[in-house]
């Protein structure tokens, strides 16, 4: 009994300490008034590696994503706790999208990008949303266009603009990330997986980082929705241990 407690104050600590490693990149950009867009260079590797991070949090590859890591921990964790963490995961995500789409719609705060050639162009940020799709892509390849020189924006960079032409806030992006990361980090902690529990901290972390590098979201977006996915994670992680607890119950009785 003492030793699981222990264990449980240890793990509580460390997922704590997850979360403010996460969180303190934003949360100082965010303090001291910061904004990380357009500093970096987006036709260079630093930039490449950010694309490749902020890809395994884009539809429909951002699914693939989540398959192989869990196909992972299914190697790397005992049964009793892969069903846990493949049922927080599922309510972890699909009240995620929810609540993304809802918000996004309810504060409709542009992007750092499409502030940033309104500016430069002289057009309304917030007209610029009104548009249809097809009108806001015209728009869009027009301003990159004339700020090609400026921007140096490699092509699949470019290409991730033209997908991303939604509202900012909150992130999608860092929401799944630290909600998917957190999820993840609990169950292999559990399981005494401490490596993997370090490499997805870092990945977790780095999706904001990249989201506010690219030119996709403000470091207010990256604060809230680092918030938002732990909350998220901690409810799941709790409605999925009691499921997969009460399934026991239930498959015992049944049983006898």
């Amino acid at each position: 009994m003492a030793t699981a407690l222990i264990q449980q104050s240890k793990l509580l600590r460390y997922m704590a300490l997850a979360f403010m490693a996460i969180l303190s990149v934003p949360l100082i950009c965010w303090m001291l008034n910061l904004e990380l867009f357009p500093l970096l260079n987006l036709s260079s590797t630093s930039a490449q590696v950010l694309y490749g991070i902020t890809w395994t949090g884009t539809v429909p590859w951002g699914i693939g994503f989540i398959l192989l890591v869990l196909i992972v921990c299914w190697r790397l964790l005992p049964m009793q706790l892969f069903l846990p963490l493949l049922l927080a995961v599922s309510f972890s995500q699909t009240a995620g999208v929810i609540l993304n789409h809802e918000l996004k719609h309810h504060f409709k705060e542009p992007r750092p990008n499409i502030h940033w050639l309104a500016e430069r162009q002289g057009f309304d940020a917030e007209a610029f949303y009104l548009q249809s799709k097809q009108g806001k892509l015209n728009q869009i390849d027009s301003a990159m266009a004339r700020e090609a020189d400026a921007l140096m924006l490699a092509d699949n960079i470019a290409e991730h603009w033209r997908h991303e032409l939604g509202f900012a806030f909150p992130s999608g992006h860092t929401q799944f990330a630290v909600s998917f990361g957190l999820i993840l980090c609990y169950f292999l902690f559990s399981g005494g997986r401490y490596g993997w529990v370090t490499l997805v901290t870092l990945w977790a972390g780095s999706m904001g980082v990249s989201r506010m590098l690219l030119g996709l979201h403000w470091p207010r977006d990256v604060v809230a929705s680092t918030v938002i996915g732990a909350i998220l994670a901690a409810v799941s992680i709790l409605l999925a241990l009691g499921f997969y607890q009460l399934m026991l119950k239930r498959f015992k009785t049944l049983r006898n």
